[in-house]
């Protein structure tokens, strides 16, 4: 009888052990990568979707230009402009400290530099150029939605590559993350949330095999995760949440285990307050500081009803917008209708998420991400300079795409699996297409300052900050057709900037801004004094700032231009004294007022006067030969002719053939 060869058993290879990160991953699995028709199952071939996808949503960012915040951390910040120079002061200073300097316009300062070295780095390999910054977020972005799809996989749904893939395919297209990719400056969001999912990998690594090296790659990942913004200090809370959920270990155990990220967030905070100091509290201004002037119930009324506002954008992400600032989100008290319904919503939402985490549910952990990830950006603690973001849905989003994909899961679970893949499949190209036109008109849409302004004044047109971007968008517009001497489009353009100011300023009263914005949309469009009005209404509000120097020139100018019309072709003396005298007040320096002031008090008999003001045209312009010639004539109609003699003569010196020079000394040869 012939001996049974038994089969050797051959230990089964869970997702808690798969080498995602092998690069041998490909190979392994070649069959399920050409296999689409099983695409559910197939990790390599999933991968290329969401890869595929995230570069096709963004691929049209390359195009665009600077906008918005990108001058803070690039075109105007010195140290981003220094390139590898500029690292030092990168790393050791206030994140904005290159483009403001000392003034710090947010409270408690930022410390972000990781963001602004790849910046620094960027620059000194380009110089100013905005495609590579784009290709960078937008590759930045593909690789995000890569390790995300392996998280989900290997930790948040080991047995059901359809519901990650699903999570990963939400996440990766919706268009709430328009602004944190298509804007250059919010690629600390997508670092910070790339090296947290590394860090949430890491750590669940760490907890299920027990090997310290995974724990030293997860500490890693959360200190670069907080160096690239604060959204870090959220994983304080949801990493032992994730343990517990993703692993056998019980609460405690949980905590117990998170303790060791604690460490890396007090070295961070020593470190942020080494750099930035220690918090200050901000200027009560209601553009970036809108709750500073609230009361209690006003203040938590509208972050309640805007955390609302956020769960309505992650269903409905339409219209989307720059600015929800000052007064596009009104502000309502607790005891608002709106209010009520927002904290009953929202409390019921994360008391539902922390009953189904404790019950180790996915569903509920995805709750309580987002909760915990909206938290640090709701203005509950730490004012943070707005009112609301889109941007600042970029993490907690996360947590929304695996709360639906728990909840798809949980309508289809009782379908075969080929039929819950072809359901799945024509929702996901419903939604992909739809999603994918919404995304890229949003990125085109982002081209620059002067195409985001002028389009999303109208999904925010009660913002104050809102109507002015506008104006100035327009403004710039002119500015541009005036340099191509356009004058028509100039006036146009400039006329049609003015009802964006009023409104702005019939919103926010005190703007400084929208007023000296108004004076200068007035000045392009001729109308001088309504220019004169606005930046003076500006100057109440802040009479020392440096663009008046500009301003008030051009006033000397406008005002020294009627009050020579005035004495040379009206004839009216004392009208045209008042018109130069409120030109020299307007700007001191300006040497041709005080010249022609000469003139017009020469004419008018008063010689001492007349003397006095060509003197100061001649401290300014001492080689002038016409200041000399204006000088002679006063000492010739006031009959002191050997005075009148040496101004001339110096007139000559500078000008040897000066017309009238030459013809006054005619006139005294035969006085003599």
């Amino acid at each position: 009888m012939a001996k049974k060869v038994r089969t050797p058993v051959l230990p089964k290879q869970t997702p808690a052990t798969k080498n995602f990160f092998s690069p041998l991953l490909f190979f392994q699995e070649k069959k399920q990568l050409l296999d689409y028709h099983h695409w559910w199952r197939s990790f390599p071939f999933q991968l290329l979707i969401i890869g595929l996808l995230a570069f096709v949503f963004y691929v049209n960012t390359l195009n665009n230009e600077y906008a918005l915040d990108d001058t803070m951390v690039i075109t105007e910040n010195k140290y981003t402009q220094a390139g590898l120079k500029g690292l030092k002061d990168i790393l050791t200073k206030d994140s904005f400290a290159g483009s403001q300097g000392d003034l710090r316009i947010l409270e408690g300062g930022r410390y972000r530099p990781l963001a602004l070295v790849t910046f620094a780095i960027e620059y000194e390999l380009f110089g100013k150029n905005p495609f590579w910054s784009h290709l960078g977020n937008t590759l930045l972005f593909v690789i995000l939605c890569a390790l995300l799809l392996v998280l989900l996989h290997r930790h948040i749904f080991p047995s059901k590559p359809l519901l990650a893939f699903l999570a990963a395919f939400l996440f990766t297209i919706h268009p709430i993350h328009s602004e944190a990719v298509a804007n250059i400056k919010s690629r600390d969001e997508i670092l910070s949330l790339l090296f947290l999912i590394l860090t949430l990998f890491f750590t669940l690594d760490w907890v299920k095999l027990k090997k310290q090296s995974k724990l030293l790659l997860s500490l890693l990942f959360f200190s670069l995760a907080l160096l690239s913004k604060e959204n870090g200090l959220t994983f304080l809370f949801i990493l032992p949440l994730a343990i517990y959920v993703f692993t056998p270990a019980s609460l405690t155990k949980a905590f117990r285990l998170s303790l060791v990220f604690w460490l890396i967030f007090v070295g961070y905070l020593l470190l942020r307050i080494l750099v930035t100091g220690l918090p200050t509290e901000s200027k009560p201004d209601v553009l970036n500081n809108p709750y500073g002037l609230l009361g209690f119930s006003e203040k938590y009324g509208t972050i309640f009803y805007v955390l609302q506002k956020y769960i309505q954008l992650l269903f409905f992400p339409h219209p989307l917008s720059w600015d929800y600032s000052y007064k596009q989100i009104p502000y309502i008290g607790l005891l608002d209708a709106k209010a009520i319904l927002a904290i009953f919503i929202n409390s019921v939402l994360l008391l539902h998420g922390l009953y189904l985490s404790y019950q180790k549910k996915v569903s509920g952990f995805g709750i309580v991400f987002y909760f915990a990830s909206i938290f640090i950006v709701s203005n509950i603690i730490v004012n943070i300079g707005g009112v609301m973001g889109e941007r600042f849905l970029f993490q907690g989003s996360l947590g929304f795409a695996i709360v639906i994909a728990s909840a798809i899961g949980g309508v289809i679970n009782n379908l075969p699996e080929f039929r819950q893949a072809r359901v799945c499949l024509v929702g996901l190209i419903l939604v992909g297409i739809l999603a994918l036109i919404k995304t890229t008109t949003r990125n085109a849409e982002w081209k620059n300052n002067q195409t985001l302004f002028i389009r999303d004044v109208e999904a925010s047109p009660n913002s104050a900050m809102a109507n002015r971007g506008c104006g100035s968008a327009m403004l710039n517009l002119a500015d541009s057709a005036s340099k191509r001497g356009k004058i028509s489009e100039k006036h146009r353009l400039a006329f049609n900037a003015v009802p964006y100011f009023k409104r702005a300023i019939a919103i926010y009263p005190d703007y400084f801004e929208a007023k000296l914005d108004l004076g200068s949309a007035f000045f392009m469009h001729n109308q001088f004094d309504s220019a004169e009005y606005y930046w003076n209404e500006a100057r109440k509000l802040n009479p020392y700032h440096p663009l008046f120097l500009e301003h008030d020139k051009l006033l000397s100018e406008w005002y020294h231009e009627k009050g020579y019309k005035a004495g040379s072709q009206e004839k009216d003396l004392n009208k045209a004294a008042e018109l130069l005298h409120k030109a020299v007040s307007y700007n001191p320096e300006n040497d041709g007022a005080w010249n022609s002031l000469a003139i017009v008090y020469g004419m008018a008999g008063q010689t001492e006067k007349s003397l006095e003001y060509i003197d100061k045209a001649l401290t300014l312009k001492p080689n002038n030969p016409d200041y000399w010639g204006t000088k002679g004539v006063t000492y010739f109609n006031a009959k002191n002719y050997e005075q009148a003699r040496r101004a001339f003569q110096k007139a000559l010196e500078f000008q040897p053939n000066h017309p009238a020079a030459l013809q006054y000394l005619q006139l005294l040869e035969k006085k003599k």
